[in-house]
């Protein structure tokens, strides 16, 4: 089948009624685009979920927190979660070295003459820095002669600094007061983009870090932490090295806490299958609305065909009474109606692409973090399918086309 002629009767059926072969080719572009937009959009949202806890991502780092004693071991000692358990996971040798790091907190009011705000006071170290990748934009970051002599200084957030502080051109003599206990300002942090565009106290915007030394000492806070961490480093095949690293830190602290189980690892067990579950149902739903869009325009393409068919009935004849087989006209017209519907794919694809493009900028704005993705699968998939779509649905049409009377078909006006 010679394409050059396909592409003359498609070129033909679109200078007969372009209104009517856009509004034809309209659900084949939908489906496609909105299979190309939403992949996209998808595969962005999931990025900025895993930004969401400013910029320790979830793939890298295991969280534990505490949690209450199973009922079946109350009755057994125990001990809480607490910094000794970061010095035993940091020097044990399967971890390969790997960063950990424990939490202190308090939510609390900060006070700077006469100006005050919520904050989240954090007890922290030098590693901190490292572990959430923070970036100072003035000043310094807390050090590790800070942690020593349990210095009574602070890094704040980039709201902090702003709307308590005033954004002073220097740092020298600035001090903030929080629950009574007074820490001079050395560092103020970048801005850290929180997801829906947040500036509570629990971003790190809306932080002040100090040594954990100075935190226990003024807040009588002791050896018990809030959370820890363990950071991996980020390489491919994560997911396994992620899923061992876990059980190793489980039953490591496990140990220390002799047998009981007083702690959860976030990500791990149920709290891991909800988030999947969720994932599994968007996907079900994004690939529920690319099909239906691409069955509507697969009934506006057999639509135009049956009219192609019945216009071109003379055609058909003339063709049919000089020697042309059935087969070849059946083949012609399932070409016609795979080349629409591969067109109606293309101009979705681009369309798509387009609209993610916009999208992405958009939610960047609003949400600080939302990068723009190309996804090769979504692009071969949604091009395959339209023209499988098109084939599908110009079956009817072509064998309409192929059946008629080479006698009847000339006497068609």
């Amino acid at each position: 089948m010679n394409l050059l002629l396909i592409l003359g009767d498609v070129w033909q059926i679109f200078r007969s009624d372009r209104a009517r072969f856009l509004l034809t080719l309209s659900g084949i572009v939908i489906g496609v685009a909105s299979l190309v937009m939403l992949s996209g959009l998808l595969q962005g949202g999931q990025e900025a979920l895993k930004l969401a806890s400013q910029q320790a991502t979830e793939d890298q780092l295991i969280k534990v927190r505490p949690a209450e004693v199973p009922e079946k071991q109350r009755n057994r000692t125990t001990r809480p979660l607490e910094r000794s358990d970061r010095d035993v996971l940091a020097e044990t040798a399967s971890l390969h070295g790997a960063p950990v790091e424990t939490e202190q907190q308090i939510h609390t009011e900060a006070y700077y003459r006469k100006a005050r705000q919520w904050v989240t006071v954090v007890g922290a170290a030098p590693s901190t820095q490292a572990l959430y990748e923070l970036k100072v934009e003035k000043g310094r970051f807390l050090s590790e002669l800070d942690v020593l002599a349990g210095a009574r200084v602070a890094v704040v957030g980039r709201k902090v600094y702003e709307d308590l502080l005033g954004s002073p051109a220097t740092l020298d003599g600035l001090n903030v007061t929080a629950q009574g206990e007074r820490f001079a300002v050395v560092g103020v942090l970048k801005h850290q983009a929180s997801l829906g565009g947040n500036q509570g106290p629990w971003t790190w915007d809306g932080r002040l870090l100090v040594p954990h030394s100075a935190f226990a000492a003024a807040y009588r806070a002791g050896r018990n932490v809030d959370r820890l961490f363990v950071r991996l480093a980020l390489t491919e095949g994560l997911g396994p090295k992620l899923a061992e690293a876990r059980g190793i830190v489980r039953e490591t602290v496990k140990r220390r806490h002799y047998g009981v189980k007083n702690f959860q690892i976030e990500g791990e067990g149920e709290q891991a299958a909800k988030e999947e579950l969720i994932m599994s149902i968007i996907q079900m739903l994004m690939l529920t609305t690319a099909v239906l869009s691409l069955v509507v325009g697969g009934i506006n393409i057999m639509n135009i065909m049956l009219v192609s068919v019945t216009e071109r009935t003379r055609e058909i004849g003339i063709r049919r009474a000089l020697g042309a087989a059935r087969r070849t006209v059946l083949v012609q017209f399932l070409a016609e109606s795979a080349v629409v519907a591969a067109l109606g794919g293309l101009i979705g694809v681009v369309a798509g692409l387009v609209v993610t493009r916009t999208a992405a900028a958009a939610l960047s704005l609003w949400l600080g973090q939302w990068k723009f993705h190309v996804v090769g699968w979504a692009l071969a998939s949604g091009l395959g399918a339209a023209a499988a779509v098109g084939i599908l649905f110009g079956l009817y049409p072509a064998w309409r086309a192929a059946r008629l009377d080479p006698s009847e078909a000339l006497r068609f006006e």
